[in-house]
């Protein structure tokens, strides 16, 4: 396979002045992620707080449409916009919450997988000022491809920041959810991508979120 390889720059300081925007009666969150595996990229942050009705995905069901945006442009300029986070690395941002904005919702892509994201799913925001809530996240299968760990297989997310071992060809990858949203059960080696190498053990990250405004 030839992949859709977007090359895309972003910049920490941007994406504070992006996610700094807010209204006179939003709350103030600070989000900090910790990337907790060995090889593993995070190939961007999309991150919002939101309420009941409107997460990201929900484990179990098929992903939105919504959120297909975000596999299928390479591109998350929306709250905070994009950034990678390297393994093992820590990045922190902030994010605001409207009065019925009582939950938030986070999806980061695996760089070395078919369709593999870091995920949070709907989790109550802090009520208190300084109050802080820690999650330790699990990487999901978006249900998109067949997991076939090849670098010529018909494959997004290692088109995004390619590993290594695979081609940055440009071609064009039409994304159709075709089976629900699971946990990975991760690398096996079963093509190009070595397990050795890029296979993790859930948690993948840490994530907190602290409340700042009173």
């Amino acid at each position: 396979m030839k992949f859709h390889f977007f090359k895309t720059t972003f910049f920490l300081m941007t994406t504070v002045a992006i996610a700094s925007a807010s209204t006179a009666s939003a709350e103030a969150y600070r989000v900090t992620i910790q990337n907790l595996t060995a090889n593993q990229i995070f190939t961007g942050i999309h991150a919002r707080s939101h309420s009941s009705r409107s997460p990201l995905f929900k484990s179990g069901e098929f992903l939105p449409e919504s959120s297909l945006l975000f596999f299928q442009s390479g591109l998350f300029l929306t709250e905070p916009a994009s950034v990678s986070v390297p393994p093992g690395a820590t990045i922190t941002f902030p994010i605001d919450a409207k009065r019925r904005q009582r939950f938030f919702s986070l999806i980061c892509p695996l760089h070395a997988t078919d369709d593999g994201f870091v995920g949070i799913e709907s989790i109550p925001l802090p009520t208190k000022r300084k109050r802080i809530v820690t999650v330790l996240a699990n990487a999901y299968d978006a249900g998109l491809f067949d997991n076939t760990e090849s670098c010529e297989g018909n494959t997004l997310l290692t088109s995004l920041r390619p590993p290594e071992e695979c081609s940055q060809t440009p071609t064009q990858v039409t994304l159709q959810p075709n089976s629900p949203i699971v946990i990975h059960n991760g690398i096996h080696g079963i093509e190009d991508i070595s397990p050795a190498k890029y296979d993790w053990k859930n948690p993948v990250a840490k994530i907190t979120i602290q409340k700042m405004s009173r």
